[in-house]
């Protein structure tokens, strides 16, 4: 697994994690997907950066991770749950 930190206008096909500075469970989050070994790349948005986005989408809260599809949202997840749900999420399951 690869976490990109990106600079974007706007969301093309992917994974992105939405997170904000001193948040720790954003920064758990980081440390869990940094023991998921899966072959994916996931887009690390900072939310007040990238208010925009996040305003589009509904943004509720963060940390969140979005499964962005053919320009729309497939699914998303909050917070830090464990190792095994992070991997279902991104199998999409």
């Amino acid at each position: 697994m690869q976490l990109n930190k990106a600079n974007i206008e706007q969301l093309e096909d992917g994974l992105y994690l939405f997170t904000t500075p001193n948040c720790p469970t954003c920064e758990k989050l980081k440390g869990l997907l940094a023991e998921v070994n899966e072959p994916v790349v996931i887009t690390d948005l900072d939310a007040y950066e990238h208010q925009d986005i996040a305003m589009k989408l509904s943004l509720m809260g963060t940390p969140c991770m979005i499964d962005y599809r053919d320009d729309k949202e497939y699914d998303r997840m909050y917070g830090a749950p464990n190792v095994n749900r992070i991997k279902a999420f991104l199998k999409g399951e």
